[in-house]
């Protein structure tokens, strides 16, 4: 990488010792077929792992090895610059060969808490409480290496930028070593599996809430399905990127119990005023999140659902009346308002899918969403999600006859559409954003987050692209209209037949999944 100094490429000597010894990994063996397959790109790449030296954890400084095509890569000069990659540990001599790591290379905002907090606050607890963290299927960070940190072999003022410190804007460039590897949610060998996923996700929110941290940012690219099998043949699934993460009061409280050193260091204290910040991913968001209330545990369980709705929109073969277009028609809106209306209007319609069990379990996570979102009008009081509730209803569910045995992920198509002048790409169903409690806009916060999509410019909408926008002209609209906003440039052009680019697809950089 150019201007990297923690970057360096392997000779062929390297290349082929590297390889020989990945060849004693039983999987990895097989999912390369040679070495140039395996070591063509690879890089040297510094990373730090925690290992116990003497009996005491200690943070080593080691070389990792990069495997094939990145997992993950955002081309965008804005938001963290986050890359993925398959590595494997330089000294590393396993008989049974190495081990696979994910390793993640971000640009973090100073203003955001160090996301290996979150990580090892889980853990913690998970050990203090008899919890398998692996036996969940849980992410573990085996190291974080912050290259902004002076005193080390390299230049740490090539690893922070250089203005916008006072406004906590600064980054600073930072390395995960995470495990397990994982593929895209989207290569689902059946709905089953995708309903399994998405109930091991629940469990992994019930677990991190336990420990007093909360996700905030559950969505597609952040649930991923294990790139190694287990012995029956499945590909589990797992809950990472917890960038967005906040410690609840009693989660704060337990990091600096177990964490004294760091928590003594860590200028992350104030939670109150980043528990109230709009966060996530935007078609995935909860309806009171989207309606201006604080982010609780049960906004992240309603997210589970819109996730599985956008699933079953996306990668099955459904009869709703828009066709391929019914995603871009429930998620697509311009505004806050407009997305809470059009969600609440969702869940007041009967779902276009075969009867079975994945729409007997879709109607009954709609009826809890519903519950905790009562109607405006009349000030019901919500009944929140829990995740008990939500355990118990996937578990019903997934133990009923009638799962197809094999009807895997469709592969989603972007229709053509006709687009007008000024609208917003459904590249954002995978743009996390964040934006100030205090200013409630769509200011630099936002673009924090990884995507190809970014606004080239700030612009108001016009009083008749409101309207066409509304709710209440989408429902009137909804029997004949084509039509998906998005995103173009030419002021006074007329419409014009395009391919609008699958959303979230342009960001991953190889068939081999993503994970960031």
């Amino acid at each position: 990488m150019v201007g990297d100094d923690t970057i360096s490429t392997p000779t062929q000597r390297e290349k082929n010792d590297m390889y020989s010894r990945l060849c004693g990994n039983a999987f990895y063996n097989q999912r390369y077929q040679n070495a140039e397959e395996a070591t063509e790109k690879s890089l040297w790449i510094t990373v730090a792992v925690n290992r116990i030296v003497d009996g005491k954890k200690m943070s080593q400084v080691v070389r990792s090895f990069t495997l094939g095509e990145p997992l993950f890569v955002v081309n965008s000069s804005l938001g963290r610059a986050t890359r993925v990659y398959r590595v494997i540990l330089e000294d590393d001599q396993s008989e049974s060969g190495p081990t696979v790591f994910a390793l993640k290379d971000t640009w973090r905002q100073t203003r955001r808490r160090p996301e290996v907090d979150f990580y090892d606050t889980i853990a913690k607890y998970c050990e203090k409480k008899g919890i398998d963290i692996d036996k969940e299927g849980m992410v573990r960070c085996h190291g974080s290496l912050d290259l902004a940190d002076e005193g080390q072999d390299w230049d740490s003022s090539l690893h922070v930028t250089c203005d916008a410190a006072e406004q906590g804007l600064e980054r600073r460039h930072t390395r995960l070593l995470l495990t397990p590897v994982g593929g895209p949610l989207n290569e689902f060998k059946s709905t089953k599996a995708l309903a399994k996923a998405l109930s091991v996700a629940v469990r992994h929110l019930q677990i991190a809430s336990d420990a007093g941290v909360m996700h905030r940012d559950v969505s597609e690219g952040n649930l991923l399905l294990q790139e190694v099998p287990d012995e029956h043949g499945e590909q589990k699934a797992f809950l990472l990127d917890w960038d967005y993460a906040e410690f609840t009061p009693e989660g704060l409280k337990f990091f600096k119990t177990e964490f004294e050193p760091r928590a003594k260091k860590s200028t992350y204290t104030e939670i109150k005023k980043s528990l109230k910040d709009f966060t996530g991913t935007l078609p995935f968001i909860a309806i009171g999140v989207l309606e201006r209330n604080a982010h609780t545990k049960h906004h992240d369980l309603e997210s589970i659902y819109w996730l599985l709705i956008w699933m079953m929109l996306r990668h099955t073969a459904h009869t709703e009346r828009d066709g391929p277009l019914a995603c871009n028609a429930l998620f697509g809106q311009w505004t806050d308002d407009a997305r809470s209306t059009i969600k609440r209007g969702h869940l007041d319609k009967p779902f276009g899918y075969p009867k079975g069990p994945l729409l007997n379990l879709l109607d009954d996570l709609a009826r809890q969403v519903n519950n905790q979102n009562p109607s405006l009008r009349f000030r019901d009081f919500p009944k929140h999600m829990t995740h008990e509730e939500a355990l118990a209803t996937f578990a019903t569910h997934l133990a009923s006859d009638g799962w197809p045995p094999a009807d895997k992920a469709i592969e989603f198509s972007a229709p053509e559409l006709k687009t007008e002048t000024y609208g917003l790409s459904l590249q954002t169903g995978h743009q996390s954003v964040s934006r100030s409690s205090q200013k409630r806009r769509a200011d630099e916060s936002e673009l924090d987050g990884d995507s190809d999509y970014v606004p080239t410019t700030r612009v108001t909408p016009t009083e008749s692209q409101r309207k066409r926008s509304a709710p209440k002209r989408a429902r009137k609209d909804e029997t004949n209209s084509n039509q998906a906003p998005t995103r173009s440039r030419g002021g006074g052009k007329k419409p014009t037949a395009t391919k609008q680019p699958e959303p979230g697809r342009s960001r991953k950089a190889s068939g081999t999944g993503r994970q960031r």
